[in-house]
């Protein structure tokens, strides 16, 4: 019995051992079930995708959207605008900006900034990158034209663009012009441009249902101003977006030996066609809100070396494509390459600034005419032209009309008659220049004006020209070099008599 005993003794004690092992077993696996959900407890929210900066207006709708992935609850978000404070790094956050995405119903100039959430939940948090929302003002609604361009040598072009505040469903401009000058007039629709970050459905484009295009051509009966008046309209309760765009192009064919300069351009925004109206026999007055800007021709011709002066000269010429005689056309050196050795190359001939921004005034330019224009370019290492690899870095210009500033003579001595020595191009064949050459002494710190005039006394002060800028005086005699516009109005063969005179100036 005791063997027995023994044996289920042994028995119920291997029982109670293998419970007890299936126990630990069953709590281990408990165990490590609830590690395995410690491990997905301790990860914070990751972000998936960051939020995009934004370019927008005001009074526009805009949205930063992030994408979160977070394990083991739902996120919550807590949105700032960095920057704003006395401090550097101050902050400020965005009341009730607690989701993914942050939206506004009207933007204002005050939500300009850098925008950043941070996402938490309960086993940690994550900072977003910061996104920049920029808010503009909607410019001024109005048609702007572009430069009168010439693709080829027949035909004609000018790029209209339009600046939207973004509540406008329709567009309309006119465009008077010398129908004998440019025939055949086209307006083409730019191609479609999608428009991001505007209100939805905005669209601006060449599809069927979303652009309609009203062109309009008459021609004058008692004259030769034609007019073209063009409209678009957006449908389905669509807007133009605010900003600045091109519409299209307008072009034409020019007339067999005629120049396009000559086709008397003038723009209106109103949506009526623009009417010409003979005053006098054979005078027309254009009811025009504006005209075309004036063209600078030979921008791309490269400086090349007077060996006379030692300055490089470039060509160019300024054509007046517009209806109207322009009284105060100026041309502005945007920007001037350095030289080999970083310094700056400068204009030589220029009235007032000789670097970048240099500006000379072009003067009277009547409907369709044409002005050339010598510049000369100080090149202070005398190492030529410069180059990027083989190709010449050229200057850049820009045009316009502005009021010429003041020309008056400064307090000076006249440089006596007898020192001053003027050769004419006629009295040396093959010089390599045009013009009127000035020879005349100078002395250190002091600087030399010259003035021209078609009198030879100098009194007639409406026929007086001052010449800008002065001539630096080195102690020796110095060259200067009359070939014409801009250092002076004309070119001195186009007048039948031209006086110098020398101003010394302390």
């Amino acid at each position: 019995m005791a063997g027995v005993d023994d044996t289920k003794q042994a028995l119920k004690l291997q029982g109670t051992l293998l419970m007890d092992f299936r126990n630990f077993l069953r709590r281990f696996a408990v165990s490590l079930s609830l590690a395995t959900a410690g491990v997905a407890l301790g990860q914070a929210p990751t972000i998936v995708t960051d939020a995009e900066s934004v370019t927008t207006y005001t009074g526009y709708p805009a949205t930063l959207r992030l994408t979160v992935a977070s394990t083991n609850s739902a996120p919550s978000f807590q949105w700032y605008l960095a920057g704003v404070g006395a401090l550097p790094g101050s902050f400020t956050n965005v009341s009730g900006a607690t989701n993914a995405t942050l939206s506004f119903t009207k933007l204002a100039l005050a939500n300009n900034g850098a925008y950043y959430a941070i996402i938490t939940n309960r086993s940690g948090a994550v900072t977003s990158a910061p996104v920049n929302l920029f808010v503009l003002v909607p410019p001024q609604a109005a048609v702007n034209f572009g430069e009168l361009t010439t693709p080829t040598p027949d035909t004609a072009a000018v790029q209209i663009s339009y600046a939207s505040q973004g509540t406008e469903t329709n567009v309309s401009f006119s465009v008077s012009f010398d129908g004998a000058v440019l025939t055949d007039p086209v307006f083409e629709v730019a191609p479609r441009v999608e428009l991001p970050d505007a209100p939805a459905g905005t669209t601006f484009g060449q599809a069927a249902d979303s652009v309609a295009i009203t062109v309009s051509h008459t021609s004058s009966t008692d004259g030769p101003i034609d007019a073209l008046g063009i409209n678009l309209n957006l449908d389905h309760g669509r807007v133009f977006a605010a900003g600045e765009r091109v519409m299209g192009t307008l072009r034409w064919r020019v007339a067999s030996e005629r120049s396009a300069y000559a086709g008397r351009l003038g723009f209106a925004n109103g949506p009526s066609l623009l009417k010409a109206r003979s005053i006098t026999n054979g005078v027309y007055l254009d009811l025009v809100a504006g005209q075309a800007p004036p063209v600078l021709l030979g921008r791309d011709s490269v400086p090349h070396l007077d060996r006379q002066t030692g300055l490089y000269l470039q060509t160019l010429t300024v054509a007046n494509p517009g209806y109207a005689v322009l009284t105060n056309a100026r041309l502005t050196v945007v920007s001037l390459p350095v030289d080999s050795q970083a310094n700056q190359i400068v204009v030589y001939n220029s009235p007032g600034r000789i670097g970048a921004g240099a500006i000379m005034d072009i003067g009277l330019l009547p409907a369709g005419g044409l002005r050339p224009l010598t510049l000369e370019y100080f090149v202070p290492n005398h190492a030529g032209w410069p180059t990027l690899g083989s190709t010449p870095i050229l200057p850049e210009f820009s045009t316009g009309s502005v009021l010429p500033p003041g020309r008056t003579t400064p307090a000076a001595v006249v440089l006596a008659d007898a020192k001053v020595r003027v050769t004419r191009q006629s009295a040396i064949p093959n010089a390599g220049f045009s013009g009127v050459l000035l020879d005349f002494p100078t002395q250190t710190n002091r600087v030399y004006y010259v003035q021209y005039s078609a009198q030879p006394d100098f009194t007639h002060t409406n026929d007086v020209r001052l010449v800008l800028p002065p001539v630096p005086g080195t102690g020796s005699t110095v060259q200067w070099l009359d070939n014409g516009p801009p250092k002076t109005e004309s070119f001195p063969a186009d007048t039948a008599n031209r006086f110098y005179r020398i101003l010394e100036v302390r």
